[in-house]
């Protein structure tokens, strides 16, 4: 796909701030292509109607974070609905009504937020569509309403195991939402995204009791998935992030998480969860350590590496991501420095005070910086590098050979430093002066 203004612009924009784009992340990707092959074929065939679940092994700057946005990218225009949870201690992999809440929260529909709603509304008008075009009724007959409402009641009840409380609350919702009672269908739809305030007369309009809780969760996330198919979508990926989190918990916690990660596996294998994708994003000692998957046996089986770590097998349910090294950080700068100019085109960059050598310069003074971690350096380095393009663009006397200095703590000020980049800013120089580029 051709990388145009508009998208360069966005990716540049936020480079420029430290943050990870939100769109057009192939774009400048390196080093992962093996990885987004196999990713592709796995969504593809969750779009046909399986269930598949990917681990991504990997230290911190490895790229995990950023493979899971591509791989959400790229479900994306495949037509599936996408979430992304961060595993934390407000988010534990043990509380699954937790867990279900934050997934409802974050879907998206191609980046676009408030999904649950955009996803109901459209199945729900596709139902109408349709009883309007086989049976003939009108649009203003009150006979729809009940047509309508039948309707999604016997589609949802021939879905195997989903909860009669999800099905009561679709119905509840289009209902209220016929009827123009807002603030009933808004409630009804917060009690179906996991809300745990939705008032009780408005639970009871709906046939609604108590909340989602643990044990309806699962079946509510496959709920979800039919939603997305029957509302025109092709199913739903969701993206766990930092679930080594899951080694702070307390002991029981600990084994209920990873329990509950056990029981999403073999559902999955089981075909409880038809048109759904799985990834999910840890360090190594959350995959190889005592209190990480090797404390479950089960879901040690499963989840394992085997074979020749040295050439891995892609397509199996672990990957292993290698650290960022200094020769993908240089790629990645050269890529960013062609998107810049497409997003800023005029005027153009001068070739000598942006070449390859003043990149390569400026990498090494930015990884020396940070203890020779070029894992921890490529948001900071890609911020300092926009940063050097935009005054050679500005300034025709600003020349970075001999101009550039490196401000790192201007630089990380502004910037909220993970707890790896703090640890190899106290590794490295540290805030003394840096020289300029030689």
């Amino acid at each position: 796909m051709k990388l145009d203004n508009a998208v360069a612009r966005d990716i540049i924009t936020a480079l420029r701030r430290g943050t990870v784009p939100a769109t057009g992340l192939h774009h400048f990707v390196v080093g992962l292509e093996l990885e987004q092959q196999v990713i592709g074929e796995e969504l593809d065939y969750t779009a046909s109607g399986r269930a598949a679940i990917k681990c991504v092994n990997g230290d911190y700057g490895a790229g995990k974070s950023f493979l899971s946005r591509l791989a959400m990218a790229m479900a994306a225009e495949r037509g599936l609905v996408c979430s992304f949870v961060t595993v934390s201690v407000d988010t534990p992999l043990d509380k699954l009504d937790v867990v279900y809440r934050d997934l409802a929260a974050n879907l998206r529909i191609t980046g676009q937020q408030a999904a649950l709603k955009g996803l109901v509304d459209r199945w729900v008008y596709r139902v109408e569509e349709k009883l309007i075009d086989m049976e003939g009724i009108g649009e203003d007959d009150p006979a729809l309403r009940d047509r309508t409402r039948e309707e999604i009641e016997q589609t949802l009840s021939r879905i195997p195991a989903l909860p009669s409380a999800f099905v009561a609350a679709l119905s509840g919702y289009y209902l209220a939402q016929y009827d123009e009672d807002f603030p009933t269908a808004n409630g009804i739809l917060g009690w179906l995204a996991g809300e745990t305030t939705v008032a009780a007369g408005i639970k009871r309009q709906a046939g609604l009791t108590g909340r989602v809780d643990p044990t309806m969760s699962l079946s509510f996330v496959r709920g979800i998935a039919e939603v997305a198919r029957l509302s025109g979508s092709t199913g739903l990926m969701v993206a766990f992030d930092e679930v080594e989190t899951i080694q702070r918990l307390t002991r029981p916690s600990r084994e209920k998480a990873l329990n509950n990660l056990r029981q999403i596996v073999d559902d999955c294998d089981a075909g409880s969860f038809p048109y759904c994708y799985f990834l999910f994003t840890g360090t190594p000692d959350f995959f190889d350590g005592s209190k990480g998957i090797k404390s479950l046996d089960p879901l040690y089986d499963r989840l394992k590496l085997t074979g020749d770590r040295e050439h891995p097998n892609l397509r199996q349910t672990q990957i292993v991501l290698r650290k960022f090294d200094r020769e993908k950080l240089l790629l990645v700068a050269q890529k960013v420095r062609t998107m810049f100019q497409v997003a800023h085109p005029d005027p153009p960059l001068d070739p000598e005070r942006t070449s390859d050598a003043v990149i390569e310069a400026m990498a090494d003074r930015v990884t020396g910086k940070l203890g020779g971690r070029v894992d921890v350096v490529p948001r900071l380095f890609l911020r300092e590098l926009i940063d050097v393009l935009d005054r050679v663009q500005e300034y025709p006397d600003y020349d970075p050979r001999e101009h550039y200095k490196l401000d790192l703590e201007s630089v990380t000020s502004a910037m909220e430093l993970a707890p790896q980049e703090e640890e190899a800013l106290r590794g490295g120089e540290g805030f003394e002066e840096a020289p300029t580029i030689e």
